[in-house]
């Protein structure tokens, strides 16, 4: 089964006000790492997700 991070990240960062550009500064997650995870093309390893988590703010089970 796959997960689809990016559309909940997407999200999240909307409602947050907050760009993909910001995240990467905020998780210390490099651009190019969380791009394609924004756009659905690479799953997260979960060390990623804890740090995403983390710099927004939020719970993992949020991005479910």
């Amino acid at each position: 089964m796959s997960h689809y991070y990016g559309n909940k990240i997407k999200n999240i960062l909307s409602e947050k006000n907050k760009t993909i550009y910001w995240l990467s500064k905020e998780s210390g997650i490099p651009y190019s790492t969380i791009n394609p995870i924004i756009r659905n093309e690479r799953s997260p390893m979960f060390e990623t997700i804890i740090k995403i988590a983390d710099a927004l703010d939020i719970k993992t089970d949020e991005l479910r």
